[in-house]
Parts: C-alpha cells; sequence; structure tokens
C-alpha cells in the first residue's frame, strides 16, 4: 500500500530526513527507526515524505524548505498541526495512509482541519526507538493518519508490536 512517511522522526536507513529544516537539507538517515521497520512489516510501501514545519516547533505544517500545506478543501487555510502535510495528501487521495507523530495535537488537529482521521495512541503503544527512548518525555507519539476510523484500528494492530529498548510496554487491550 502506498504510503508517506513525515519528514521527522521517521527515519529510514538511506533515505532524505530534513526535519523540515534547511539546516538538514540533503541529510540522510544512517538507520531503520523501529516505526519504519513496523510499517514496511506491515505492507506499506513508503514512497516519500510528506511535509512538517521545522523540528517540529509550530503549531501548523509550514517551513522555509518547502513552505505551507493548506487544506485541500479550500485554498489558503491551513492543514493545521506538524503532521498536515500527511493529513492533506489523505485526504486528496494521494496516499490511502500517512504517518504522523503527535505531542499537542498534531495528528489530531489535521485530522480535524482536513476531515479524516486522527489518533494519539497511548503512551509507548508504538515504539519511538531506536534513536530515542521517549520524545517530549513521552508525551510523543507515532502512528497514521487515515481516511476511516477502520482502517486507524488495522493499523494500530499492526503498530502496536513491543520492540527490543523501549522504555516500557503498554498492555493491548484484551491481552494479559
Amino acid at each position: 500500500m502506498p504510503f508517506l512517511i513525515k519528514d521527522i522522526g521517521g527515519h529510514e536507513a538511506g533515505r532524505v530526513i530534513e526535519n523540515g529544516s534547511r539546516l538538514c537539507k540533503g541529510m540522510i538517515a544512517e538507520r531503520d527507526t523501529n516505526v519504519a521497520e513496523l510499517f514496511r512489516a506491515s505492507g506499506l510501501n513508503i514512497l516519500g515524505r510528506s511535509n512538517a514545519p521545522e523540528y517540529l516547533i509550530a503549531g501548523s505544517t509550514e517551513n522555509a524548505l518547502y513552505g505551507n500545506t493548506l487544506t485541500p478543501w479550500r485554498q489558503g487555510f491551513s492543514s493545521g498541526g506538524s503532521t498536515g502535510g500527511g493529513m492533506a495528501a489523505v485526504v486528496a487521495g494521494m496516499v490511502p495512509i500517512a504517518h504522523g507523530s503527535d505531542i499537542g495535537g498534531s495528528i489530531r488537529i489535521p485530522a480535524s482541519w482536513c476531515g479524516g482521521v486522527g489518533l494519539k495512541p497511548s503512551r509507548d503503544r508504538v515504539s519511538a526507538g531506536p534513536l530515542r527512548d521517549e520524545g517530549g518525555y513521552g508525551l510523543a507519539m507515532n502512528f497514521v493518519q487515515t481516511k476511516t476510523v477502520r482502517d486507524a484500528a488495522a493499523m494500530l494492530d499492526c503498530l502496536a508490536v513491543p520492540q527490543v529498548g523501549d522504555p516500557q510496554r503498554c498492555r493491548a487491550a484484551g491481552r494479559h
């Protein structure tokens, strides 16, 4: 399935990861993150990257490197959040699903502004390793953006797999 990975946090070995910054222009990731490996294992084909604000420090998806990301529904209006690039691509039909990360609404805000589905998983439900243990003191989560709740639930089943080195494990519902 075609898939876009956010320009921050979803490092894939040998691919550009610029963090939305001119300072990182052309930077190549040296190794995969756990979430990139889980994406591929779940059948996603990472085609490219989606836009993100520089180092995730803005509440909307805009940077000096690639510019502003707008909602596909109305010219001149922000797609919101730091994961607006992925959500705009999903809602516009460019890809059926895209990577997102969320600390204060970066998945949820673009979903509401663009008309998609955004979920911030529970702490440590999806691995942040191996390049770091917990982003934002445990508040930052990786996940996906979709058009349907069913697709989000299916991806949670694929991505909620504890990895070696995770600081703690979030037990899945119904499993003991």
